[in-house]
């Protein structure tokens, strides 16, 4: 392999952040919806517990029986437990949340820059392409006709009628 083939592959390489700005508004909710979930079930869970105890109470039992001690403990480990699914759930939705925004982000980046490129060089040298796992496919596609209409290649400009 040549030096400039070497250049060419490792200068291939994903760069997940685009368009900062939108990509970081997308993962703050992501983020916070992922957190307002978590938030509603821990405190459906502690309502739940709350009630357990009441009923404790409603029957009569003494604070210092064994019932209690068992509701204590179980929330506790409930708790624990919502910890641990809030920081994962919150992750993996950071991840899945900077994945999809790339998807979004890098077709509107290419589109910027074909337009840049055909606002200072008047032409462009090839159609506009997204990747294959991008969204929005269809942009380009009816983009391409879009200017395939406005400049037709060279052999295709059609004459003006006499």
């Amino acid at each position: 392999m040549s030096h400039t083939q070497d250049l060419k592959i490792r200068n291939r390489r994903t760069r997940f952040l685009i368009n900062p700005e939108f990509q970081f508004r997308f993962l703050a909710f992501q983020i916070v919806s992922s957190l307002i979930t978590v938030g509603v079930f821990f405190f459906a869970n502690s309502y739940f517990f709350s009630k357990m105890k009441e009923a404790g109470q409603a029957v009569g039992l003494h604070e210092n029986h064994v019932f209690f001690k068992f509701v204590q403990h179980q929330e506790l480990a409930m708790n624990w437990i919502f910890i641990v699914a809030a920081f994962i759930t919150t992750a993996l939705l950071a991840l899945v949340g900077i994945i999809y925004s790339h998807k979004i982000a890098g077709p509107l980046y290419n589109l910027q820059r074909y337009l840049q490129e055909y606002t200072f060089k008047r032409r462009v040298d090839k159609p506009l392409k997204f990747r294959d796992h991008d969204f929005f496919p269809e942009i380009a596609e009816d983009f391409n006709m879009f200017m395939n209409e406005r400049n037709p290649p060279e052999g295709d400009k059609k004459e003006p009628a006499a």
